[in-house]
């Protein structure tokens, strides 16, 4: 295993209710220079899915037939 660096991402979550936010800062185990060697679009990509696997942690839910 490496010692390099890795990025990190600060995160959040919010709904439409006071007070209810969720933040943290992740790491994604993403070495600084595969990071660096990424394009805009690569990092917004990989942040995007770095984020939602974060917020799976957060939500849970469902839906059933209404009367």
């Amino acid at each position: 295993m490496s010692n390099e660096e890795t990025i990190k991402l600060k995160v959040d979550l919010s709904i439409s209710l006071a007070n209810a936010k969720q933040e943290d800062v992740i790491d994604t185990g993403i070495p600084l220079s595969e990071w660096n060697a990424l394009t805009e679009e690569e990092r917004q990509k990989r942040g995007d899915e770095k984020w939602r696997e974060w917020i799976w942690e957060y939500i849970d839910g469902g839906w059933e037939a209404a009367d």
